[in-house]
């Protein structure tokens, strides 16, 4: 029970950091950012690293509608 306890605790401070960060980044880059666990870890791309992945098969195709892909994500900045 404490290890469950400490897995969700960092995951909740994991997600809360990618969120922050891709604030800032935001801020800075005037893009849309968005946050996505791949291969188990959280992360925070823009839309041209993801359709990078995309093309490098590392995504799923459908994510390039928009709408598929803000179901997917974590978090989306506006």
């Amino acid at each position: 029970m404490i290890i469950t306890f400490f897995k969700r605790l960092f995951r909740y401070w994991a997600v809360k950091d990618a969120v922050n960060e891709a604030n800032r980044w935001k801020e800075v880059t005037k893009k849309q950012m968005f946050v996505i666990q791949i291969y188990g870890k959280i992360r925070v791309y823009d839309r041209q690293r993801i359709n990078a992945l995309i093309d490098a098969g590392a995504l799923d195709r459908k994510l390039n509608h928009e709408d598929d892909l803000k179901k997917f994500c974590i978090y989306h900045t506006k």
